[in-house]
């Protein structure tokens, strides 16, 4: 949500964005699967729209 949220900013308002991730090793196998897969999907769009955003796991 929070990715959208920036994504949809008009090109005016949007600032470099820095997103941490790391897993506290709690999570169901199934839940950090979930988690890598929306990962890339971001890291894929936020490349091809030009979004400034850095991943750091």
């Amino acid at each position: 949500m929070f990715y959208e949220m920036l994504a949809n900013l008009p090109k005016n308002e949007q600032r470099q964005s820095y997103a941490i991730v790391s897993n506290t090793l709690v999570e169901a196998p199934n839940i950090n699967d979930f988690l890598l897969k929306i990962i890339k999907a971001i890291i894929h769009t936020q490349k091809s729209i030009k979004f400034p955003l850095r991943l750091y796991k």
